[in-house]
């Protein structure tokens, strides 16, 4: 066997030359095989999706579950080559049965809508269950959201709050706005304005657009704050910017109400969110 240390001063011996020959070997295998994946990433990049897919490839036959996942993307969504769901599921099943957590909550997704597979809820529960054992944000926010359907398993809020409030806690805008409606409605916690608007507001920093228009309804419902129709009217356009439909209707409905004062204020907040300033 190798030493678990090489000394190359003192390599006089035949077994420490064939280890530092292997060692030399692999090195430079690594090196090449970074690079090629450093090519293809800049290849996909620059949206030569084919030229990514063959420089993935290789690496993915050879085991690499970060190309396996890589190339089962790009089928997935049709780069480089023709979409193809089954194709995609085998190479996403190979990924996630090495630990990959995309992957896995992807194989998830798959087994959940019968795309590429059979349809089988229990082996999304399976792999969603995977993922968010890992720390995976998607795959706590999928298990959560099967938790308030009560899809493969018994409608549960208390289990579904949790899950959302893992990857509330990682940064996931999604799962905040999740968690932040289950305390709205005392759905699975107790009902809590505080928290509902904590959650909420971490998710409309974030660019969650449902959320920036929930803040706006509490502002102008008085939810668990007084009511502040500037503020109303300011969270509804931001929601707005974003294409909320409502969220434009609700600003327009609010503008005849406000004072000249009050609706420079708000638009001087508007300009400073949009420069990156909020």
């Amino acid at each position: 066997m190798c030493p678990s240390t090489i000394n190359y001063k003192t390599m006089n011996n035949s077994s420490s030359n064939w280890c530092a020959a292997v060692f030399i070997l692999f090195l430079f295998g690594a090196t090449e095989t970074l690079a090629e994946f450093s090519d293809a990433d800049n290849a996909y990049d620059e949206g030569n999706y084919l030229k990514a897919l063959h420089l993935w490839l290789p690496g993915a036959e050879s085991g690499d579950a970060t190309a396996q996942y890589n190339v089962a993307t790009l089928y997935r969504m049709g780069r480089g080559v023709r979409a193809d769901p089954v194709v995609a599921a085998m190479w996403y099943r190979r990924a996630a049965e090495q630990g990959h957590t995309l992957a896995q909550v992807n194989l998830g997704r798959f087994y959940l809508e019968g795309k590429g597979v059979e349809q089988e809820v229990d082996q999304a529960l399976v792999w969603f269950q995977k993922a968010a054992d890992n720390d995976d944000v998607f795959g706590q926010y999928f298990l959560g959201r099967q938790y308030v359907m009560g899809v493969g398993v018994p409608q549960n809020y208390a289990q579904a709050a949790a899950f959302f409030r893992r990857a509330a806690e990682q940064g996931l805008s999604d799962a905040a706005y999740e968690l932040a409606v289950l305390y709205k409605r005392g759905e699975g916690t107790g009902r809590d304005h505080v928290e509902a608007m904590k959650w909420f507001s971490a998710a409309a920093y974030a660019g969650h657009v449902e959320a920036q228009f929930s803040i706006g309804l509490i502002y102008e419902e008085g939810q668990g704050v007084p009511m502040d129709l500037v503020r109303a009217y300011f969270w509804y356009s931001v929601a707005a910017a974003s294409g909320h439909m409502i969220g434009e209707n609700n600003r327009y409905r609010l503008a005849p109400e406000l004072t000249v004062e009050q609706l420079n204020s708000a638009r001087r907040s508007l300009k400073e969110w949009r420069d990156g300033r909020p």
